[in-house]
């Protein structure tokens, strides 16, 4: 039924290995980059699980995500205002501008759309051209240091598009 939420059975575990170099891969899911920052591939093939029931069913999910949309850098447009004013806040000594300097991560966010097919079992779904939003970060993330991750994605039927986020992480900014 389409109102249920099924997930991958080694969810919430998310860390799975990857299994080649021409995709990220790993746990039944693999994504392929086709065209650089435009086009991906999305398949799953594996067994998903009801969060209510518990129970199994074979699923095939196959997509293709592409995007004309620019690619959001956020060293490049979070406001310097609120980092300055976080950054005021605490003391500064060698080992906050360390912590800082480790902390840091290459972020890039962009919208796109999907679409494909989704088979759980006996039901198909088709996707046609679904807004999505794609998120990526390379670095060292230690997500032990963050209290708080919370991002709300607004996409309007009108074209609009509003980022709303907030991170909480008191190991480089108490406040």
């Amino acid at each position: 039924p389409s109102s249920e939420v099924w997930r991958a059975n080694w969810l919430p575990y998310a860390k799975v290995k990857r299994e080649n170099d021409q995709s990220f891969s790993g746990g039944g899911i693999s994504i392929t980059p086709v065209e650089p920052m435009r086009v991906w591939t999305i398949d799953f093939q594996g067994t998903l699980q009801n969060i209510e029931s518990h129970e199994e069913r074979p699923a095939k999910i196959q997509m293709t995500w592409s995007s004309d949309q620019q690619v959001i850098k956020f060293d490049e447009v979070l406001p310097v205002s609120g980092t300055a004013k976080a950054f005021t806040r605490e003391p500064w000594n060698r080992q906050f501008f360390e912590d800082l300097e480790k902390a840091h991560q290459n972020h890039y966010e962009q919208i796109g759309g999907c679409c494909g097919s989704i088979d759980i079992g006996e039901e198909k779904f088709e996707l046609l051209n679904v807004q999505t939003f794609r998120d990526h970060s390379s670095g060292t993330r230690d997500w032990k240091l963050m209290h708080r991750y919370i991002f709300h994605i607004i996409l309007l039927y009108d074209g609009t598009k509003i980022l709303s986020m907030a991170i909480c992480q008191p190991h480089t900014c108490t406040q």
